[in-house]
């Protein structure tokens, strides 16, 4: 059976067609676009009529190019953007309207859940992993044990709140990034999963998201593949020397993601401190590929909890 998951970001769409039998999936057709439905949404908690509209046309083209595909049923999930707009529904009844898709918001507990199992998914890793996903709107953290979560954690910013937050400048001044981690290390003193990942060796700091599909292409990693603490530093020092114009033009980023990637860089690296990696690992899967695990042709049981138990919030 064909099934398309359209995951709707704070700062892009993306588009994920693949065919599914039994617990396998493959994939036929991925696709993103950047649409930054979150602009200053933190700050207004709305969702502004040019982001919306701009962003229900790329659902309602990711949609169209599935059903082309022949994909027998098409997903929507919105995440953080959406869970903090008090005009939610308008958007929902505007996609409704242009892409005759129904968009379904998640919880921070069901994105944190169905990233997990998304991100971690065709990876060789030890026992015990800490999933970090950095979104535009809203970063979680979750700890898991044998491909179960243990424990999780939402934490209210991402690239996206973080860059209009804090960072005025472009290229940003010194003062504006020193601002920015310590906003972050404060939020992140005391969290119990960055606790628990101080407490043994031998955890896997996995990370998903554009930004570190980004920071991991310009160093070489493809999915799998791991990034050392000193060489993401030396990378996120020339990054936040450069104007985002520069940043376009010498590592290819789109304009909407070259913007944002030194808050996103900075926010992995105060993570990495707080938990004291050195390494991480890249994942290139993500909440869209976890989603076909809640489809009854890849889950039959449609019982989350028995395969993802022990769930605590922090």
């Amino acid at each position: 059976m064909r099934i398309a998951v359209i995951d709707v970001g704070t700062n892009s769409v993306k588009l994920l067609v693949a065919d599914v039998r039994g617990r396998g999936s493959r994939a036929v057709f991925e696709d993103a676009e950047i649409t930054r439905l979150g602009e200053r949404v933190a700050a207004r908690k709305r969702l502004a009529k040019r982001a919306m509209i701009r962003t229900a046309k790329t659902v309602a083209r990711f949609a169209g190019v599935a059903r082309a595909m022949g994909a027998a049923e098409v997903r929507v999930v919105g995440t953080a953007a959406m869970r903090m707009a008090a005009n939610r529904n308008e958007f929902v009844r505007l996609v409704r309207r242009e892409a005759d898709v129904e968009i379904t918001i998640l919880s921070g507990e069901e994105e944190a859940i169905r990233s997990f199992a998304g991100g971690t998914s065709r990876l060789s890793l030890k026992k015990k992993i800490l999933l970090v996903d950095i979104g535009g709107g809203s970063t979680e953290l979750v700890l898991g044990r044998h491909g179960r979560v243990v424990r999780r954690q939402s934490i209210p910013f991402g690239a996206v709140t973080l860059t209009e937050g804090f960072l005025r400048h472009d290229p940003p001044s010194d003062f504006e990034v020193v601002r920015l981690l310590a906003h972050v290390a404060r939020r992140l003193v005391g969290s119990r999963i960055l606790v628990e990942g101080l407490k043994g060796r031998g955890i896997e700091l996995v990370v998903v998201g554009g930004t570190a599909a980004t920071l991991g292409r310009i160093l070489g990693a493809a999915h799998g593949g791991r990034v050392g603490r000193t060489d993401l530093m030396g990378l996120f020092a020339g990054l936040r020397a450069m104007k985002t114009s520069t940043r376009v033009r010498r590592f290819g980023m789109p304009k909407g993601r070259a913007d944002i990637i030194v808050a996103g860089a900075a926010l992995l690296l105060a993570v990495m401190a707080a938990c004291g990696a050195e390494k991480i690992v890249i994942s290139r899967r993500g909440l869209r590929h976890g989603m076909l695990a809640a489809h009854p042709e890849t889950d039959p049981s449609r019982d989350r909890r028995a395969r993802f138990t022990s769930l605590e919030r922090d």
